[in-house]
């Protein structure tokens, strides 16, 4: 989530520990949101996508270890950034909470120099993870990538065998429509197409493993439902996606091959077998 300054969450069953808290992060520049226990915490992670949580320890009914450990279970939360506010300082609740998922601690009363430094250093550490994040997500599917990003070593690159089904799909007539209209049209036509035919092959759990002219080649996980629905135009699939963008589209090429159907800008046939797929990730034993 793209914001011209980040976004935190403060959470304190104390009033007045809330506005301090807030008061000295709005000082360094930073949104705020407040939450005063713990429930209202998860639920104002889900409401406002916040950059980083501060999360006070010593709360009722639901303390700060045990908000940290349902974030954790959650993958969308799995990168969030968690500074645990405490006046703990025995090692034994430290490690607890470093189980839960916590970043990092800082021991109240703390100073004012000392959050600046704590929280600067994990929103930086976010930043990073979010431009990975996005770098992953142009070679591996969404679910992949979060899952690279929720457990680093539990994966790595390489090779494995597994069920796929693979999927080759093209534009048909492509190369005589290409022919009757300029460079400019058709290859707007052509980004347009393979944009759409690659967010649906992502959306049903799939990855593009190689574009090549007007060709897309993808690798489905499991077997071949996933391929019937990407085909035969369920909502999201390849063929109904494009149709109605070719419905939208100006260009002459585009309405006459929507008033054909989507079948003539889909056409693709699958295999179903065990592959070695490049990008594939081999869990470590």
């Amino acid at each position: 989530m793209s914001r011209q300054r980040p976004l935190i969450l403060a959470v304190d069953d104390e009033p007045a520990n809330l506005a301090l808290l807030r008061k000295l992060l709005l000082h360094q520049g930073y949104d705020v949101v407040e939450a005063l226990d713990g429930h209202s915490a998860i639920a104002a992670v889900a409401d406002h996508s916040p950059d980083l949580v501060c999360l006070d320890v010593m709360m009722p009914d639901l303390d700060g270890i045990e908000v940290c450990q349902r974030l954790r279970h959650q993958p969308a939360y799995a990168g969030l950034p968690i500074l645990l506010l405490t006046a703990l300082n025995r090692t034994e609740d430290k490690t607890r909470g470093l189980e839960a998922g916590a970043n990092d601690f800082l021991s109240k009363p703390f100073d004012e120099s000392e959050l600046s430094a704590r929280v600067r250093s994990l929103l930086r550490t976010k930043s990073l993870q979010d431009r990975l994040a996005d770098l992953l997500g142009r070679y591996v599917s969404e679910s992949i990538a979060a899952e690279v990003l929720r457990d680093p070593y539990a994966v790595s690159l390489g090779g494995d065998r597994r069920h796929v089904s693979t999927l080759s799909a093209d534009v048909r007539g492509y190369t005589a429509m290409a022919a009757e209209h300029e460079p400019e049209q058709a290859l707007d036509l052509l980004n347009r197409y393979l944009t759409v035919a690659s967010d649906a092959v992502e959306n049903h759990g799939g990855t593009v493993a190689d574009l090549l002219g007007d060709g897309v080649f993808c690798v489905l996980r499991g077997a071949c439902d996933a391929f019937q629905r990407l085909r035969t135009g369920s909502p999201g699939g390849a063929r109904t996606a494009v149709a109605g963008h070719a419905s939208r589209d100006s260009l002459d090429a585009g309405r006459e091959a929507a008033d054909r159907g989507g079948n003539h800008y889909w056409r693709g046939h699958r295999r179903q077998h065990r592959l070695r797929a490049p990008h594939a990730l081999r869990r470590r034993r």
